[in-house]
């Protein structure tokens, strides 16, 4: 049994969502696929390293997914192409804590919201695939939600 939450529609396929799962007896939330039309999840989590994971967003390829995991102490961005578990870390600079990612739907890019050191908030657009990362807006508190439209 899996409580699921932030659900994500797939860009192009209907039927498959991207979703936060909880399973009995874990404290670990995983991202799981899940079918529309069948109502019944992948085998298992998307990867399985015990580390928690948050805010999964679907990139425009629909491939890969972009999410936040807790690695020690530390929350960091990661992009995993969901056919064959390839993963990268997305480096958004010292003192940057992400709070929520979201995906371009023109492009390989997308905006990390981040909490910095000082309490104050960023938000961060990133090249998921060059690396590139440039500041767009500066907030005297975090920005917790994204969405990026047409």
């Amino acid at each position: 049994n899996t409580q699921y939450r932030t659900p994500r529609c797939h860009p192009t396929d209907s039927d498959v969502i991207a979703c936060v799962g909880i399973r009995s007896g874990s404290r670990t939330p995983k991202i799981f696929l899940v079918s529309v039309e069948t109502f019944l999840e992948s085998a298992g989590p998307l990867n399985d390293d015990g580390n928690p994971e948050k805010s999964p967003a679907w990139c425009l390829d629909g491939k890969h997914l972009v999410f936040i995991s807790k690695v020690g102490s530390r929350l960091q961005v990661f992009r995993q192409n969901i056919h064959n578990d390839q993963r990268q870390t997305i480096d958004l600079g010292a003192g940057r804590h992400p709070v929520d990612v979201w995906c371009s739907p023109f492009d390989p890019r997308g905006a990390v919201a981040c909490k910095k050191e000082d309490g104050r908030g960023e938000i961060v657009i990133a090249d998921y695939e060059t690396g590139d990362k440039c500041v767009v807006i500066n907030t005297p508190v975090p920005v917790v939600s994204l969405t990026w439209g047409p």
